[in-house]
């Protein structure tokens, strides 16, 4: 009896087998697509819970199916060859710039090549605080947290406004979506213009501040009622990307649907400049914006040095602006702008922070780098982008400041500059970055007398 069990048992399964086979010449089943791979670099974060984030990054980025992750919580000693498997880091790491925990010239080294050859990075929140005097990573980052620059009120729920709808990390998200009890860093310490560029800014309300400063030791100044301050913003280091966010101060932050979706799709685009990832229908810009004649329009296909029309670019910085009131009534301001700063930047920032509702501008100077726009009227939705990339004198420059009925602000530009050779360039100004010196005179206007019948 055994034997005949056997027999068939064995009878059974070369059937099996023989059904099993694929016939000759089938197609195989396609590979999964390879994973980004992700180093998340910890270990340290003065006065932040990197033990709680850490995990919660890592879960974050798995959680999408596009990421596979690993950290190390010590860096000190890495090199290239603990960077080489990689496609992106992730920097959840702060030594409170104490010697001890420097991570030494090896691996600083292996960190910038690595970037610099194309790979991505991250840097997440109080990150941005580490390797004081370290200029190149200072670089890196956009912006750093140092000595009296670097504060922020209670914690509490913010509005996150995007500035650049065109970008692969904020394409498609709401203009404006809500961060819960979350900290909003102000006042950091912004490297001069440069390849940075801001996606999205939040209001930091001066009045916060009577609760709780972080620099209550040498309180930062508070300049007018708030200022609009960057919450996530990229830049270019060699080939390689880089994204910062200012956001997810701890385990409840970074669990928030606007970390989460934003920290992801940045991280994806500094991996490999492109994003996959969908937007959560809370995120998402609504049905009747996605199908609006201007949203169809941005999505239409543009030849190379077109941009769609509207087109604002992120938030830059000035950090050398100095304004006079020139006036009591009717207000007259003169803005002196210094080399680096960019000028529209500089108006939107003035703006703000004197409460402008109606105003037109003049300005001369010279600038070292910009891009101008024209209108190609033929294609309805698109402006040929006119770059700037030496020096040349400022022949004219016009604008207005406004203010719609929903209190928006929009600073509009139209100018020319002159080459060395004479030759004269200009249009629409996105942005300018002065090469010495800058002056711009802002006439504020009445409001419009009431009318009487």
């Amino acid at each position: 009896m055994r034997r005949v069990l056997a027999s068939l048992a064995l009878l059974t399964s070369i059937a099996t087998g023989a059904f099993a086979q694929a016939p000759a010449g089938a197609p195989t089943a396609p590979a999964a697509p390879k994973k980004i791979q992700v180093l998340i670099i910890s270990g340290q974060q003065v006065a932040h819970n990197w033990k709680g984030t850490t995990p919660l990054l890592r879960k974050a980025l798995e959680d999408t199916g596009k990421f596979e992750v690993r950290v190390t919580e010590e860096f000190r000693g890495g090199g290239p060859e603990t960077l080489a498997p990689y496609d992106l880091v992730v920097l959840n790491y702060s030594g409170g710039n104490r010697p001890e925990m420097r991570w030494g010239p090896r691996a600083d080294a292996a960190l910038l090549d690595f970037v610099n050859a194309g790979k991505g990075l991250v840097v997440y929140h109080f990150t941005m605080q580490s390797f004081e005097g370290w200029t190149e990573f200072e670089k890196i980052a956009g912006a750093n947290w140092r000595l009296n620059f670097g504060h922020h009120s209670a914690p509490h729920d913010f509005t996150v406004d995007v500035k650049d709808p065109q970008h692969p990390i904020t394409k498609g998200l709401k203009l404006k979506f809500e961060q819960q009890k979350d900290e909003l860093y102000a006042n950091l310490k912004w490297q001069p213009a440069g390849p940075y560029k801001i996606l999205a800014t939040a209001y930091d309300d001066h009045a916060l501040y009577a609760a709780s400063r972080t620099d209550a030791r040498a309180p930062q100044p508070l300049v007018g009622t708030g200022a609009d301050e960057p919450m996530l913003w990229v830049s270019d280091y060699g080939k390689g990307r880089v994204f910062t966010t200012a956001l997810g101060h701890d385990v409840d932050q970074v669990q928030t649907l606007a970390f989460t979706t934003t920290f992801t799709r940045g991280a994806e685009w500094a991996a490999t400049g492109n994003v996959t990832l969908p937007i959560p229908a809370a995120l998402a810009a609504t049905q009747q914006a996605a199908g609006s004649p201007q949203a169809a329009a941005a999505q239409a296909p543009l030849p190379d040095g077109y941009v769609p029309r509207g087109t604002r670019v992120g938030q830059s910085s000035a950090p050398g602006m100095k304004v006079a009131d020139l006036g009591t009534t009717g207000r007259t301001y003169r803005i002196n702008l210094s080399k680096g700063d960019e000028v529209m930047t500089a108006l939107t920032q003035f703006a703000e922070k004197n409460n402008i509702k109606n105003a037109h501008f003049t300005g001369i100077g010279a600038l070292s780098k910009g891009l101008f726009s024209w209108a190609d009227t033929d294609r309805g939705n698109a402006m040929k982008k006119i770059e700037l990339n030496q020096e040349a004198e400022v022949v004219s420059l016009v604008g207005s400041i406004e203010r719609d009925a929903q209190g928006r602000l929009n600073v509009h530009a139209h100018g020319s500059v002159a080459y060395q050779d004479g030759t004269i360039h200009g249009g629409h100004w996105f942005e300018a970055y002065v090469g010495i010196i800058a002056e711009i005179f802002v006439n504020e206007e009445s409001p419009a007398a009431a009318s009487s019948n």
